[in-house]
């Protein structure tokens, strides 16, 4: 218990320290860059093209993805509808006795329990 009390109080001093070494530690001289380079290499823009471009796509045309699975979303939809009438004029004791249904003794365990030989 100790321990894990210790370890909770000087886990996030140690996240912290270390996250303040990554973003306010010393600078390196050799990463300076000039003004006419660019700190985006063409591997990142095609990276990110890659992954904004199906983002963007998606955004304007959802059809394009949904498509796929409306087909069995439409006929999930059927099936509920043609079940759910049915359903609805059960008695709800009906709907849940088979689940519930707490276990019964017979009435010869019955006995048998409550005659117990002295």
């Amino acid at each position: 218990m100790l321990l894990s009390a210790v370890g909770v109080i000087l886990t996030p001093i140690y996240l912290l320290s270390m996250l303040r070494q990554v973003f306010y530690g010393e600078q390196n001289k050799e990463l300076h860059l000039d003004a006419v380079i660019s700190d985006v290499k063409p591997r990142e823009i095609f990276i990110t093209a890659c992954l904004l471009l199906p983002i963007i796509g998606i955004g304007f045309y959802p059809k394009w993805v949904t498509q796929t699975y409306d087909v069995k979303a439409v006929e999930l939809a059927a099936h509920a509808r043609e079940v759910l009438p049915v359903v609805a004029h059960q008695q709800p004791s009906s709907l849940y006795s088979r689940i519930f249904s707490a276990p019964t003794l017979a009435t010869s365990q019955v006995e048998s329990s409550i005659n117990i030989s002295e």
